[in-house]
């Protein structure tokens, strides 16, 4: 009795450690994007603009937010390549303050290959890879556009005016809103520009915004953007 009693626990411990070593070795998921993170949802709060998400990577467990997703299910594996690590994070929507949370771009339930891999062409990790925007037409006084990104030099550090519609909006990030506008205009390819501001807004809205433009902006964590419109005034919604 005691011989087979033995017996079953070595079976369940080779078992066990062959599981891990599996799991632990098994990298495949990164074939196409070696900068691919896999995670396990342990816990998932609901906000009206984030998802927040606790997640197992390994040995190590840690909360991260991204754009509301009620998709995202407990007990589920995801997989994502980009973060941004904050440190003191307060939610106002959760009266929670995170020690240490990742805000993450773009979070997926199947593996996918790097921006490389696919040639998408990005103005930033917040980035916007197609022009969903038909012609919104200039602000009084203000510039398209692709007037813009035709010759960004000419407008380093400058201020100007631009018109467009919201395609991208992330609340509260480093004490500013962060969105993205199209006019339906391009040049060189790029039909799209970043804005940081302190006024509000949501995704379809059309706005005209008045702003100092940078260029080369880089904020660590991967996210470095070409153009930037930083700390712009909203002076008019459509």
């Amino acid at each position: 009795m005691k011989k087979q009693l033995l017996k079953v626990l070595l079976v369940m411990m080779i078992s066990v450690l062959v599981s891990c070593q599996s799991e632990s070795t098994d990298n495949s998921y990164k074939t196409e994007n070696p900068n691919l993170r896999r995670v396990l949802v342990k816990e998932v709060i609901q906000s009206p603009d984030y998802t927040y998400v606790k997640f197992k990577e390994a040995n190590d467990v840690y909360w991260a937010a991204v754009g509301r997703n009620d998709n995202i299910k407990k007990g589920g594996t995801y997989y994502f390549d980009q973060w941004m690590e904050m440190n003191d994070f307060k939610s106002k929507a959760l009266n929670r303050t995170f020690k240490t949370i990742y805000f993450i771009d773009h979070l997926s339930d199947k593996p996918f290959p790097s921006p490389e891999k696919v040639k998408v062409e990005k103005t930033g990790s917040a980035h916007v890879n197609k022009s969903l925007v038909e012609n919104v037409g200039p602000a009084k006084g203000g510039i398209t556009l692709a007037t813009l990104l035709a010759d960004t030099k000419k407008y380093n550090g400058k201020t100007v005016i631009v018109r467009g519609q919201v395609v991208k909006y992330t609340p509260d990030v480093l004490k500013m809103n962060w969105l993205h506008i199209q006019d339906g205009t391009q040049a060189n390819g790029k039909f799209d520009l970043a804005i940081t501001t302190h006024d509000t807004c949501k995704v379809g809205d059309i706005l005209t915004f008045k702003g100092k433009i940078i260029l080369n902006k880089d904020f660590g964590y991967g996210y470095s953007y070409d153009v930037l419109m930083e700390d712009a005034k909203l002076i008019d919604r459509k």
